[in-house]
């Protein structure tokens, strides 16, 4: 039951495939309400594990230090689980009396995989060992 319980728990941090938009600009409203400029926001192509996907967000911000740790605050607290990865902190430069850095990294979050798309990943990888 402690399993299950804790199961239940970790796929309610794990959006739906619809709640991955609203997902995003979440994300990115965090951004600039951290007073970061937002300069790159891409989706990259979702990476398909067993039981879920990872959804890879590549941001690039602009803005002071305290900013940009403000707003990985604000990421940490989402209900929804983001993992912040390969952060490049570069262009130190004072702007009107600040310091003003520019930052990129890559922001992930999951979703589980339906039925239907463990079944097609599954068949896609056996016709991948066939062919070897």
């Amino acid at each position: 039951i402690e399993v299950e319980g804790r199961f239940n728990r970790a796929t309610a941090q794990l959006p739906e495939q619809k709640e991955i938009p609203e997902l995003l600009r979440q994300v990115s409203n965090l951004g600039r309400d951290s007073g970061l400029d937002v300069l790159l926001f891409r989706q990259r192509p979702e990476v398909f594990q067993e039981l879920y996907a990872e959804v890879p967000v590549e941001m690039s911000v602009r803005g002071g230090y305290h900013q940009i740790a403000l707003f990985f605050d604000k990421v940490r607290h989402l209900d929804r689980i983001v993992n912040v990865a390969d952060i490049s902190i570069k262009n130190p430069r004072p702007v009107n009396g600040q310091m003003q850095v520019d930052a990129s990294f890559f922001a992930t979050t999951y979703r589980f995989l339906s039925e239907e798309e463990r079944e097609r990943i599954a068949k896609e990888k056996e016709q991948a060992k066939k062919k070897k």
